[in-house]
């Protein structure tokens, strides 16, 4: 079994029925790098990760490209305070970074899901450090993936920070909803709909 760790990072392979797990921080508080395999009854070490890996830790996020079909695995870069986050695919065997798959202009809490409607992959968070400051924080930014770069997409709304980010089958071909379940500076929860080229509000039950 993997070394017990915290806020790592996986998403589920259909081409191998395997999950996949990246990263995380272990229980003395060290950053991890390395991938694993569960394919429903035991654990197999596919990438011991090291240097020439992923940048290790809790902040990671992987998702399934659906429409490429392959596994995409976004994470901060090394030692570089506000540059962009890295992009890299999963070969089978080990990470290949993207060269040209930097992600806005600083990483911060990013999620990343695959949008049934652009039949994309959509990255939220606070990435753009262009835009005015909010009273809570850096106002938050869309970027899809056209499979080689992200490309921002500019919204008329900016939610706030979101806490989770996935697709809710309910709504008829399926719609991404965002929960920005942030309450930090009061803000109240709400939860957001992705219509393939902005945030709509969607009416959110009492917490």
């Amino acid at each position: 079994s993997p070394p017990g760790r915290y806020s790592a990072s996986s998403a589920f392979d259909p081409q191998t029925g395997e999950l996949l797990m990246f990263g995380g921080t272990s229980q003395q508080t060290e950053p991890m790098n390395d991938t694993w395999a569960w394919d429903g009854r035991t654990w197999q070490r596919l990438d011991a990760g090291g240097e020439a890996g992923p940048t290790g830790g809790p902040q990671s996020e992987m998702v399934w490209n659906t429409k490429l079909n392959e596994m995409l695995l976004v994470t901060e870069p090394p030692g570089l305070a506000g540059a962009g986050g890295q992009t890299w695919i999963w070969s089978g065997t080990h990470w290949v970074l993207q060269p040209h798959g930097e992600l806005g202009t600083s990483y911060f809490d990013m999620l990343v899901a695959y949008d049934p409607i652009s039949q994309s992959l959509i990255a939220e968070g606070c990435c753009a450090t262009e835009q005015p400051k909010d009273p809570v924080g850096a106002r938050t930014s869309i970027w899809l993936w056209s499979g080689t770069t992200w490309q921002r997409v500019r919204t008329t709304v900016n939610p706030a920070d979101g806490a989770s980010l996935a697709v809710d089958p309910s709504f008829g071909l399926g719609r991404l909803v965002l929960c920005g379940c942030d309450l930090r500076g009061g803000l109240a929860p709400a939860l957001w709909l992705w219509s393939g080229r902005d945030w709509v509000a969607e009416p959110s039950p009492p917490v």
